[in-house]
């Protein structure tokens, strides 16, 4: 996606939350005592901590701690850190057999992988059926992050006494910054208890720095280095992911 368009997307959705939560775009509803009605109100105060996965099903990746503030049943702003981290290690080792019984080989694979970040973020929340409980809300507001990745994998060959090994250092690291929109319930569960869900839709601009080295050699002394370094400047729609949190009001 080009620039152009992710700031046509970003305008637009920030004038739909605009409008919806403007005074009079629904209609009141009728007065009640819902736990909702009770804790969203003007001048509340929540302490969200949450968790995020890139799946409903999936393992939950990132953590967040976060504080919302309402100035109106309807409407919140809120505030926050989030940190993500993820890792992944696989070690496989395999013989080899050959109908030659004076013949035998193996080969060994390691490989390991850690990524992770921290931002912080902003996002106004309009909750247009405050009185609900469940009730809905979407949000939308800017964010930052610093990122990075590295993955580093081994190889190992060993065949009729002759060994060769290879092996790759993948680094990369940058600066995020975008728009994260989002749409969810928060369901109140006791007196200034409140459990939600909600699904985010990240775009952002994301200037990045790549670092790759190379290696292979055997027992007899052959070697060969090979070292690349590349830079990136991209826009991408498409980061998704689930969020759960609980929130207690005060």
């Amino acid at each position: 996606m080009d620039r152009r368009t992710g700031l046509i997307l970003t305008a637009a959705a920030v004038a739909v939350a605009i409008f919806t939560c403007a005074p009079g775009a629904w209609a009141e509803d009728s007065p009640d005592t819902s736990l909702a009605a009770r804790e969203l109100r003007p001048g509340a105060w929540a302490l969200q901590f949450q968790g995020r996965g890139y799946s409903i099903l999936g393992d939950f990746t990132g953590t967040g701690l976060s504080f919302k503030r309402h100035w109106s049943p309807r409407s919140a702003l809120r505030f926050g850190l989030d940190i993500t981290h993820s890792s992944q290690r696989i070690d496989d080792t395999n013989s080899e057999a050959y109908s030659d019984t004076t013949r035998s080989g193996s080969s060994s694979y390691a490989y390991d992988m850690r990524s992770s970040s921290v931002g912080v973020a902003f996002q106004y929340l309009c909750y247009p059926r405050a009185r609900r409980n469940p009730s809905p809300f979407f949000g939308i507001g800017p964010f930052v992050s610093i990122w990075s990745d590295r993955d580093v994998s081994a190889n190992s060959h060993t065949s009729q006494g002759s060994t060769v090994e290879s092996g790759q250092i993948d680094a990369r690291h940058g600066v995020s910054v975008g728009v994260t929109g989002n749409v969810g319930m928060e369901w109140f569960v006791a007196r200034g208890v409140s459990l939600v869900a909600q699904y985010d839709l990240t775009i952002q601009y994301r200037p990045s720095a790549r670092d790759q080295q190379r290696a292979q050699g055997s027992q007899y002394g052959d070697a060969s280095l090979q070292h690349d370094t590349q830079t990136s400047r991209v826009w991408d729609l498409g980061m998704k992911s689930v969020g759960l949190a609980l929130s207690l009001y005060f």
